[in-house]
């Protein structure tokens, strides 16, 4: 797949250029796992966050490039209708009413390599608010801006 293909779009994200994948563009990276002929590493990560857009329509695949070897690294986006924030899909469980379940964490440094103020762009995601356990309202043990129900 190249950058230039009508199912790429690209943004500007945390001051850094990110490339977003329609949905449609998933199964020609599934039976050609490159961009820009550069290999995509650990494919089967990816394939879990493409059957995770597939299933949250909140959410996007995005990748950038790290490096001028054009590693690709692949994160999820979270529309908050505010912006697409990075997100690290995390299982947890409730620690009152033990429901268990998925949640989206923006407050990991990985997600923000590459980015021009990795570490401002962190304290900012932290700032972001947070969403309670969907079955009790209590505060889940992980920075979430968003649970499954």
């Amino acid at each position: 797949m190249n950058l230039n293909n009508n199912l790429i779009t690209q943004q500007k994200i945390d001051g850094q250029l990110v490339y977003v994948l329609a949905t449609e563009a998933f199964e020609l990276l599934v039976n050609n796992p490159v961009i820009e002929g550069q290999p995509i590493s650990a494919f089967d990560t990816v394939c879990n966050m493409m059957d995770f857009v597939r299933k949250y329509v909140s959410f996007s695949l995005a990748f950038y490039s790290i490096g001028n070897q054009k590693k690709w690294m692949f994160c999820l986006l979270f529309d908050n209708k505010e912006k697409l924030q990075r997100v690290q899909i995390e299982n947890v469980q409730c620690k009152v009413c033990n429901w268990t379940g998925f949640i989206a964490n923006p407050t990991i440094l990985e997600l923000y390599y590459g980015c021009p103020d990795r570490w401002g762009v962190l304290e900012e995601a932290s700032k972001t608010p947070i969403v309670n356990c969907p079955n009790c309202n209590s505060t889940l043990p992980r920075h979430s801006i968003w649970a499954s129900s």
